[in-house]
């Protein structure tokens, strides 16, 4: 009758909408893993000659950027692994240059390629299902440890912009939490060197007005007896403020 032949027809609406909306899907899960591969390809021309391929830096963060806003790449480790390897290289190439006193030219103009790093290796760490993943991301929040120390002892000495060395501080600290608990190597792997960065990262905040975030780490301090006399003063003026 027709309304069993109004039905069938319905279905068969319903079913070709969901093979249309199906293929959509498929198509941008391949987009996403195609502009990884990309990414990881112009990386690697990259480095097969670091002076005249830099212009692959820029085209491997464009092609990242598809991946990682693309709904099924986005929950792969492998991608976010991938972007933190695009961005520690950025961070590297301005320390060589700044170094050396050459030409930043040709280099994507990224003010922040070590938290762009970091932050990555976090993601890649939070979505890992595989030993090598976490391994891999890992390894590559160590490297990132060393490029946002030096962001942000520039930041904090050069610039004066004392939110930034903050934030690039405090990301040294919360990277060295997840590689101490994965039993991993850190850029801080004595007591000394992790109580002063506690010590600098306390100094960035108070002069950031981070008032609450200068006082914990400085209370953390002087509960250890650190030794430096200007961790009394913060908390003494601190506390005065309050």
């Amino acid at each position: 009758d027709c309304t069993s032949k109004q039905k069938i027809h319905n279905m068969k609406k319903l079913i070709f909408a969901l093979a249309a909306v199906l293929m959509v899907f498929a198509a941008q899960a391949q987009d996403g893993k195609k502009a990884v591969r990309k990414a990881s390809s112009a990386l690697g021309a990259f480095n097969l000659d670091q002076t005249n391929n830099r212009a692959k830096l820029q085209e491997a963060i464009d092609e990242i950027e598809v991946a990682v806003n693309d709904p099924e790449t986005a929950k792969d480790a492998k991608t976010h692994l991938t972007k933190g390897e695009i961005y520690n290289e950025i961070a590297n190439q301005y320390l060589i240059a700044a170094q050396l006193n050459q030409s930043t030219e040709g280099l994507p103009k990224v003010d922040n390629a070590a938290e762009m790093a970091a932050g990555a290796y976090i993601k890649a760490y939070e979505l890992a299902e595989k030993k090598w993943e976490i391994r891999d991301a890992c390894k590559g929040m160590l490297q990132a440890q060393g490029h946002l120390s030096n962001a942000g002892v520039a930041a904090f000495q050069e610039t004066g912009d004392f939110a930034k060395a903050y934030k690039d501080f405090k990301m040294v600290l919360d990277l060295d939490e997840i590689l101490k608990k994965e039993g991993e190597a850190s850029s801080l792997p004595s007591d000394e060197e992790y109580n002063n960065q506690l010590y600098i990262t306390g100094l960035a905040a108070l002069k950031a007005n981070e008032m609450d975030a200068a006082k914990m780490y400085f209370q953390k301090l002087y509960d250890m007896k650190y030794d430096k006399p200007a961790i009394y003063e913060s908390l003494y003026k601190i506390n005065a403020g309050d």
